[in-house]
């Protein structure tokens, strides 16, 4: 919130609007594309999903994610999980780290660095070895669909069905 004020007092100076700031652009975005950006996000989530299955890792990190992964649910309403977990926190997630964050790094440095900051960035809160490999993985893939389409609603939707996906498996 204080980041959304800041830059809304900011663009009364520069002109440009919050939507422009963070290249929030969802009347731009085709339902072709949308549903492209959909697929793109459950196809990451199940192919992680199988490389994790056919990795030989030990079981004591396997039993660690899995109740990492547990703990994001409302054990009482699937609803509120799937608001929580599918929508609220990827949107969040989004606008804090591909919108602010990448919009404020972009602006001084390259797509590489930005992109690598933005991923570590994203990745290292997650705590957990393997929550922080899996994370880095994916905050890469939203990270450049982000810079190459040029429009922050696309990563939203690719992490929102991400994350969906997700519910049901836990």
């Amino acid at each position: 919130f204080f980041l959304i004020r800041y830059y809304m007092k900011r663009s009364d100076k520069t002109g440009e609007s919050l939507g422009d700031i963070l290249r929030l652009r969802p009347k731009e975005l085709s339902p072709k594309e949308a549903a492209l950006c959909g697929l793109l996000g459950i196809s990451l989530n199940l192919s992680i999903g199988a490389l994790l299955a056919l990795l030989p890792l030990p079981e004591a990190l396997i039993n660690d994610y899995s109740a990492g992964a547990e703990s994001l649910l409302f054990t009482d309403s699937l609803a509120l999980s799937i608001i929580y977990v599918a929508l609220m926190a990827p949107v969040c997630e989004e606008l804090m780290f591909r919108g602010f964050m990448y919009h404020r790094l972009r602006t001084c440095f390259s797509a590489r660095i930005s992109v690598t900051v933005v991923t570590i960035a994203f990745a290292l809160p997650h705590i957990q070895i393997l929550w922080i490999l899996v994370a880095a993985a994916n905050s890469l893939v939203f990270t450049l669909v982000r810079e190459r389409s040029g429009n922050l609603t696309h990563s939203i939707i690719m992490h929102c069905c991400y994350n969906l996906v997700s519910v049901p498996m836990l």
